[in-house]
């Protein structure tokens, strides 16, 4: 069954992790290559593998953001993120990444046979590469160094698989490839999405890869290389493709706001109660009937208190929250409740907490849609390249833009390496529930300055890295474990 296959990518297991990998959907291998109801269900299964509260569910949104500097657990709490807060523990999506790839691999093999329109071949081919993509790109940043931030040379990655597994018997052992081909290969896969891909003219294009999406990911990872050209290319791109415009070096005015892409200020905080997010390219959309996370996982529980059953594990450190501007409309994406929440658990929290409303339930209890990647993000990449290559104007146009709609303070600024640091402390403002500060740190190659409640982490400690799994280092001895581990 292909449901047990997934397994077989996990670089070469033995047969009892095959047995962890069942996905909603099962289908013989035979079907998945033939038949398009195989080929869509395949499909979908690698969605479904992107919404569990280790990936994309609750952890890549929120560890990355209590690894480094703009999270932390309350006090007392369930302890759930105790090891990503102390930075004894990285990252684990190894596993259900590697199953998500096989089934991606299926789905490029069998789409080319399958019996069905041009148009849907073309979208299901982009979506696949999209998907792939997507998956290497997050085993590239947790498990490796970005091309030219080696630490003593150390530049190996993830493990290239691109056909699909189909039994034990096509398994073989690897060895991760470097961090230089994983990235290349990226680029390859994203070149096909968007050469396939078309722009998302309805609500629920959103809710799958498009080429918007593509252009937008394209983006994050010529950002993530340095390849700062490519990166403002594609964000431009991104934006083009839904549509919208801006003024030279997309500077926005207060008229000019509802044609760039960006949410008003008056709208900025509903827009996190709207699925899709206005400024979405692409979210993971969440049925609450079938697939709520619940009351112990999912991101508003986590994040919230005004349900009663949530955790409120996870709130902004005080220096995140005090970054905020008094005028600033994100600092209204934040409330703190007139007394300790009650529920669960039912110890009182701190006192003086304030929480997010970026998970608020949306889509019924417990449950709200993903922003993966948003029109903000894509300014604030925009001026990250444009500094990086000497275009300190545009830069700023790009960067007050999101202030401007915020209601935050113009930024005046000559210097490079200042317009850099706002930047940054820019994308901590409005990205911050998200999952980026971590990596925005690594790829820079910049301490992890921790005020509370933890100590920091400096760029060379073995733990800016995951571990590989234990047991994928010791069935496959190509496999080198990264250092320290």
């Amino acid at each position: 069954m292909l449901a047990l296959l997934g397994g077989a990518m996990l670089s070469f297991s033995a047969c009892d992790d095959l047995l962890d990998t069942e996905p909603r959907q099962s289908v013989s291998s035979e079907v998945a290559l033939t038949d398009i109801t195989g080929v869509r269900a395949v499909l979908n299964s690698v969605y479904d593998r992107l919404q569990v509260n280790t990936y994309y569910g609750a952890q890549m949104m929120l560890a990355p953001d209590v690894m480094a500097d703009n999270l932390r657990q309350t006090t007392p709490n369930s302890n759930r993120y105790t090891f990503f807060q102390n930075n004894t523990q990285g990252l684990a999506i190894w596993g259900t990444a590697y199953a998500a790839i096989n089934e991606v691999n299926f789905v490029i093999k069998g789409i080319e046979t399958a019996t069905t329109t041009e148009a849907e071949k073309s979208q299901i081919r982009g979506e696949a590469h999209f998907l792939r993509a997507l998956l290497y790109f997050d085993l590239a940043r947790i498990y490796g160094y970005e091309p030219g931030k080696e630490v003593s040379g150390w530049n190996l990655s993830a493990v290239l698989r691109l056909t699909p597994t189909a039994s034990l018997a096509d398994a073989d052992m690897r060895e991760r490839s470097t961090n230089v081909a994983v990235y290349t290969q990226i680029e390859s896969d994203l070149g096909v999405a968007i050469k396939n891909l078309v722009a998302p003219s309805t609500s629920a294009a959103h809710f799958r890869g498009n080429k918007a999406a593509a252009e937008a990911l394209m983006s994050r990872v010529s950002l993530y290389q340095g390849k700062w050209q490519q990166a403002l290319d594609n964000a431009k791109a991104a934006l083009a493709t839904k549509g919208f415009t801006t003024a030279a070096g997309g500077g926005v005015t207060a008229t000019s706001v509802g044609t760039s892409g960006l949410t008003s200020k008056a709208n900025y905080v509903n827009a996190f109660k709207t699925q899709p997010n206005p400024e979405s390219l692409f979210e993971l959309r969440y049925i609450q009937a079938t697939e709520s996370l619940g009351s112990n996982e999912s991101l508003h529980s986590l994040t919230s208190t005004f349900t009663t059953g949530a955790w409120g594990d996870i709130v902004p450190t005080a220096e995140l929250y005090n970054l905020y501007e008094a005028g600033d409309v994100r600092k209204n994406m934040y409330y703190s409740p007139a007394t300790p929440p009650a529920g669960v658990p039912s110890t009182p929290k701190e006192t003086g907490l304030v929480y997010s409303q970026k998970y608020s339930a949306t889509g019924g209890a417990f449950t709200d849609n993903i922003p993966l990647f948003r029109t903000s993000e894509l300014y604030l990449i925009k001026a990250e390249a444009e500094a990086e290559l000497n275009n300190l104007t545009d830069a700023l146009l790009d960067l007050n833009a999101l202030r401007l709609r915020s209601g935050a303070s113009v930024i005046v600024e000559t210097d490079k390496g200042t317009i850099i640091d706002k930047i940054l402390v820019e994308r901590r403002l409005e990205l911050a529930f998200e999952g980026h500060r971590f990596f925005d740190l690594k790829r820079r190659g910049l301490p992890i300055d921790k005020q509370d409640p933890t100590p920091s982490l400096d760029y060379s400690n073995f733990r800016v890295l995951s571990a590989i799994p234990a047991d994928q280092v010791t069935l496959n001895p190509k496999i080198k474990q990264n250092p320290g581990y």
